[in-house]
């Protein structure tokens, strides 16, 4: 597919991995992003990597690049705490996947990475690729086996193929399988970060606490200061954001639990003080859809990728990393097949899903518990 176009609709984490497996073949690639910037929302902070993700990364980045996504990771421990309410060890209630290192010595350590710093790294060379407020409204087929797209703002263009990498609220998906539309969980997320203060001997590593049909999670974030010099030496193109260090915090439960103001909820008195501490603006709320385990579509020239197929509960720790999985099985198999290969590629993609989506699930039920 060397002279071939894809388009990717979605500038999230999946949509840039794959762009850089793209471009690192050789293959021509533009990214199109309905947001008016990177930097125009709050998209997170904390994300984890496992060794699925760090494998998918290392199969789409430039060595140097990859190096450089390691070497901007959160220096903190990742080691887990599961404790209950009262601060006592709560062991044997993680939910499968939940790697700890001492458990799993063959796999490598999740990394905790700042999720625009993973962004910037995984946007760098691809400037020339990525279309700002290109917000689709839909595509349809063209001669020659083209698709064209429709975009509001923006004038149309076209592709040879067209992947979907736009989220849970995929408009390619909704016109790809507008039957499978995502199932609600019943369950929310609220997340946010504070600046790090005395909390550190409570809350190093990473912790989860087991409250009253929620969990909370606190991941201590800590970065190396020179992240400048290091994307230098990386042959990074622009400048790298130095993030400061920070406590991340998320709460995970059922709706009828966390759907009511953060101060009338019982926690943890240092539970209590993080997030009283929280600006305001560093916190969000995410209603949590699972993808449709229903969801089919005849191979051709429009696939999709990530949330958009497969959308899942952040308590499993497994979205990202397996969209990053999708992204370079997809450019593995656009080079070697080229669109020949796009049934091998749904058939990894759904069944992989629907694990994902599945385990995610126990994994919220509990946390939730």
């Amino acid at each position: 597919m060397s002279t071939s176009s894809v388009a990717i609709i979605g500038a999230g984490l999946g949509g840039l991995a794959l762009a850089q497996g793209l471009k690192s073949r050789g293959i021509s690639v533009t990214v199109y992003e309905a947001d008016p910037a990177a930097d125009s929302r709050i998209q997170g902070y904390r994300i984890r990597i496992d060794a699925q993700g760090q494998r998918a990364l290392a199969e789409v980045l430039p060595p140097a690049l990859y190096q450089l996504f390691r070497q901007t990771a959160s220096v903190a421990s990742t080691e887990g705490r599961f404790l209950d309410r009262t601060g006592q060890e709560a062991n044997g209630r993680q939910p499968e996947g939940w790697h700890q290192a001492e458990q799993n010595p063959d796999l490598e350590p999740d990394l905790s990475i700042h999720r625009q710093t993973l962004r910037e790294i995984l946007m760098c060379g691809l400037e020339r690729s990525l279309r700002y407020g290109h917000a689709l409204e839909g595509y349809h087929q063209e001669s020659e086996g083209r698709v064209g797209l429709r975009f509001a703002h923006a004038a149309e263009a076209s592709c040879q193929l067209l992947v979907g990498a736009d989220g849970v609220n995929s408009r390619v998906r909704a016109q790809l399988a507008p039957d499978a539309v995502p199932m609600d969980s019943g369950y929310l997320c609220l997340y946010g970060k504070s600046a790090l203060t005395a909390e550190k001997a409570e809350y190093e590593g990473t912790n989860v606490v087991f409250c009253d049909g929620f969990s909370a999670i606190v991941d201590e974030m800590r970065f190396r200061p020179d992240f400048t010099a290091l994307a230098a030496k990386a042959g990074f193109g622009g400048s790298l954001t130095q993030t400061e260090d920070y406590l991340y915090w998320a709460l995970i439960g059922s709706g009828s639990r966390l759907g009511v103001p953060l101060g009338s909820l019982s926690l943890p008195p240092m539970l209590q003080k993080l997030i009283q501490r929280t600006l305001p603006e560093h916190i969000a709320t995410l209603p949590v859809r699972y993808g449709n385990p229903a969801i089919a579509w005849l191979p051709g020239n429009v696939t999709l990728l990530g949330d958009a197929v497969h959308a899942m509960s952040p308590a499993g720790g497994i979205g990202a990393n397996t969209a990053l999985r999708d992204a370079a099985d997809l450019a593995a198999i656009l080079l070697g097949k080229g669109l020949s290969g796009m049934a091998d590629y749904e058939s990894l993609v759904l069944a992989r899903g629907k694990a994902a989506v599945a385990d995610s699930a126990v994994a919220a039920a509990k946390l939730s518990g």
